[in-house]
């Protein structure tokens, strides 16, 4: 199942027209090369993390990104900028400085969702042992010697589940 997060397709859209509007507009930029790398970066970047999907899903988002943003966007963009506006010339350099921002950026955004997943994860094993064990623990106390108790054995626990007893009602 995929879900599309729209804060972050709202701000990839406003980057687009941006980007676009640099790209197209005969505008003389003194580090265009770097506007090319940042831009791709921020977008490829953006592009990436608009699909919140499940970890079995991860390996094909990635694959449509690097095709989409990567390969297709970093060569295709140059070619119908110059197209667009013909006073804007047909740079290589410019397409390889789109290729390696892209490509920096699909790293970064999966290095950064592969810790968020790993954090999560180990949030998730702390709270089994929590729960399992009836030992009471204060945030930041050391929690590497409690035994796994019957709650360890669940496949999954939501983060905003809180397990409510009668007795701890009175």
């Amino acid at each position: 199942m995929v879900a599309i997060r729209f804060s972050v397709l709202t701000v990839f859209l406003i980057s687009l027209c941006i980007a676009a509007y640099l790209g197209f507009a005969l505008i003389e930029l003194k580090h265009d090369k770097l506007i090319h790398f940042t831009t791709f970066f921020i977008l490829t970047s953006e592009f990436y993390f608009i699909f919140d999907t499940k970890y079995k899903s991860l390996k094909t988002l990635r694959y449509i990104t690097f095709l989409t943003c990567t390969l297709c966007a970093s060569l295709n963009l140059e070619i119908v900028q110059n197209m667009v506006n013909p006073e804007r010339v047909f740079d290589f350099a410019d397409v390889v400085y789109n290729f390696f921002g892209s490509l920096s950026g699909l790293l970064v955004s999966i290095t950064l969702q592969t810790w968020r997943l790993k954090l999560a994860r180990a949030n998730r094993i702390k709270h089994r042992r929590l729960h399992g064990s009836g030992v009471a623990v204060e945030i930041g106390q050391e929690i590497e010697n409690l035994q796994e108790g019957p709650a360890s054995k669940h496949v999954d626990v939501d983060d905003d589940y809180v397990n409510i007893e009668m007795k701890d009602v009175s």
